[in-house]
């Protein structure tokens, strides 16, 4: 039984988030809580002005009809801003994965002075290395780093906000469109930590690069920690004005590079702490060859565990071995359509089922895992790749694809149908 307004809430925000699309969910809806329940109207806590407006321009039904059907009455809806630097208890830490901490970040070589300087930042904000640049190749940790700090940030009762540059633009963009910038300043005021993700977004976006750098500017001078994530130096971003990467420059610079064979075993060693029978042996042998990035090397674990499972062998160096090499063993291309099939087959779902625009989780799964195969196995172009899901846009196919590169190497659930689909295809 549903015993509380923020009980209420949590159970809506599940149903809402099938039936508005991620980004939205992520911007507007994630960081709201359930206030109370007076009487015949739901009060629903948010962080800034501009946040109300949008939800009760856009969402306002699909809130007022998601309530009534939990609670089987029908319901009045009424937003109330927060104080400033008020922050929602856990779990209500907006944007950021779980799985990404402090404890379980494996630490070495490639990013002890990011790491370092990272945790300096947490316990002591805006005191030393302001602002922190962290930059390096995609899948080497970055995004774990930057929302361990906004964690950690978090549990010191800090205000702090983590948002990609991409979420930052649409918010700006939005802003803008519908004359919100009041409500666009008020998300940032009072906060003591911003970390924003992959910055190189921006290049090209020159209006919103002069939004962010007034942003930036204004937070910094009041001492507010700042803490940036690239792809690449801040110099080597093309496209991005001189005095925005200047800016950016400004504190401490760090870089994080693939890690070394050791570290490797490091990492693998913190992924699977908590499971004791996969022996050190295994894990030397999956870290033994180069990788490009750590998402890579969790890859290559996942691999090896569902070979295991699948073929119900133990878990062995020697089965280890057998299973890294075949996924390199040359195998014949896969005509697209059978990997839209063999999706669908495992899902048990019709062979029109991409044609529906239905949300349900196990439909979306399986769109996400064929984006993701016909990319990655039968490199498809983005429009192809549309015309066989379901008719997504490119922009669609890109989030997707995105979303699964992310969220491999920490979901099971992702991982798991995705290695078996991937089984079958070889074979």
């Amino acid at each position: 039984m549903l015993r509380s307004a923020q009980n209420i809430w949590q159970a809506a925000l599940g149903e809402l988030e099938l039936q508005v699309n991620r980004a939205n969910f992520r911007t507007w809806l994630q960081d709201t809580t359930g206030e109370a329940l007076e009487g015949d109207t739901f009060v629903v806590g948010v962080p800034n002005a501009f946040c109300e407006e949008w939800l009760e321009q856009r969402l306002l039904p699909h809130i007022r009809n998601t309530l009534a059907g939990l609670l089987g009455r029908p319901l009045g809806v009424r937003f109330s801003l927060r104080a400033p630097g008020h922050c929602p208890p856990p779990p209500s830490f907006a944007g950021l994965n779980p799985a990404y901490s402090f404890g379980s970040l494996a630490v070495g070589g490639f990013n002890l002075v990011a790491h370092c300087a990272a945790t300096e930042a947490a316990e002591r904000p805006g005191q030393l290395y302001n602002p922190l640049l962290v930059w390096g190749g995609t899948g080497l940790g970055k995004t774990h780093l930057l929302q361990a700090v906004a964690r950690r940030t978090l549990e010191g009762r800090l205000a702090a906000l983590y948002l990609t540059a991409e979420q930052f633009t649409t918010q700006f963009i939005t802003a803008i469109r519908h004359q919100g910038m009041d409500g666009f300043r008020q998300r940032f005021r009072g906060l003591g930590l911003l970390v924003v993700d992959d910055i190189q977004f921006l290049t090209g976006k020159g209006q919103t690069q002069e939004g962010f750098f007034h942003t930036f500017n204004e937070l910094y001078n009041n001492g507010c920690q700042l803490i940036v994530a690239s792809d690449r130096h801040p110099r080597a971003i093309e496209g991005l004005p001189n005095q925005l990467s200047s800016r950016l420059a400004g504190g401490l610079v760090a870089q994080v590079t693939p890690p070394g064979e050791a570290e490797r075993l490091s990492i693998l060693q913190t992924r699977v702490r908590a499971d004791a029978a996969i022996a050190t042996g295994v894990l030397e042998i999956i870290a033994r060859a180069p990788v490009g990035d750590i998402r890579e090397l969790l890859g290559r674990l996942n691999w090896v565990l569902a070979v295991a499972q699948a073929r119900g062998h133990p878990l062995t160096p020697e089965l280890a071995q057998q299973a890294l090499e075949e996924t390199t063993a040359p195998t014949p291309a896969t005509p697209p359509q059978a990997i839209v099939d063999r999706v669908l087959r495992h899902f048990h779902l019709p062979s029109d089922a991409f044609l529906s625009r239905k949300r349900q989780a196990q439909l979306s799964l399986a769109r996400q895992i064929a984006v993701y195969l016909l990319r990655e196995e039968a490199q498809l172009s983005l429009s192809q790749i549309g015309a066989l899901v379901g008719g997504l846009t490119k922009s669609s196919v890109i989030y997707a694809h995105r979303q699964t590169v992310r969220s491999l190497p920490h979901s099971t659930s992702l991982s798991r149908p995705l290695m078996a689909i991937r089984s079958t295809l070889s074979q």
